[in-house]
């Protein structure tokens, strides 16, 4: 067996719900935990009673350094998760990320994500998914953000702890109109989760067509 990483993770406050609100995760690549890999802080807002009794954030901030002081010059990137949407059970239909990266010493938006989550089941799953990923970038004060790929999951099944583990993904070159391409179709098989969701094992087979 191979080591891949080691990840402490320390939990500083929670809700009344039990939803972590503030939370550190330091990870290693060695057994011993010498060398750090990256500083990760994960913050966590929740709108309303409703969603927030579904785990459902309305603000998620994951911020990434190289070491622990969490200075200015020491960033790695920093990502962030807005819900603009939840429908009347409390589930998140409609989400934003936008994700900047450390460039020319201070964080600048590189990239960002439009999700639209569908078909939940009675746990909450969402069995279907949109996922519009955009390149961000900038001339001057002028941002430009440009289309990448369209995506549409097809989520089968989900483990105890709300993992997707069986799952199809299409994707596209846009999202509609003349010029529509479908890329590729992949069928991904997830297990071994770790307990911040990111699969050990993955088997993905990809195909040309549905």
């Amino acid at each position: 067996v191979n080591l891949i990483d080691i990840q402490k993770m320390d939990y500083r406050s929670y809700d009344k719900f039990g939803n972590v609100t503030l939370q550190y995760v330091d990870t290693y690549s060695d057994p011993l935990a010498a060398t750090l890999v990256d500083h990760k802080k994960v913050e966590n807002q929740y709108a309303d009673d409703l969603s927030a009794r579904k785990g459902n954030a309305s603000l998620s901030t994951v911020s990434r350094w190289v070491d622990k002081t969490e200075a200015s010059d020491k960033w790695i990137d920093k990502t962030v998760t807005t819900t603009t949407l939840f429908d009347t059970l409390g589930n998140a239909v409609d989400q934003n990320s936008e994700t900047s990266v450390y460039k020319n010493s201070q964080l600048t938006v590189a990239s960002k994500r439009v999700i639209h989550n569908a078909s939940f089941d009675t746990l909450g799953n969402a069995l279907t998914q949109t996922v519009i990923s955009y390149l961000v970038d900038f001339v001057g004060v002028t941002r430009t953000d440009t289309m990448v790929t369209y995506q549409e999951f097809t989520n089968r099944t989900f483990d105890a702890t709300k993992n997707c583990v069986n799952q199809m993904v299409a994707t596209y070159n846009k999202d509609s109109g003349t010029g529509k391409v479908l890329l590729d179709v992949q069928e991904m098989r997830s297990s071994n989760f770790t307990s911040s969701g990111v699969a050990g094992h993955q088997e993905i087979v990809t195909f040309s067509d549905i």
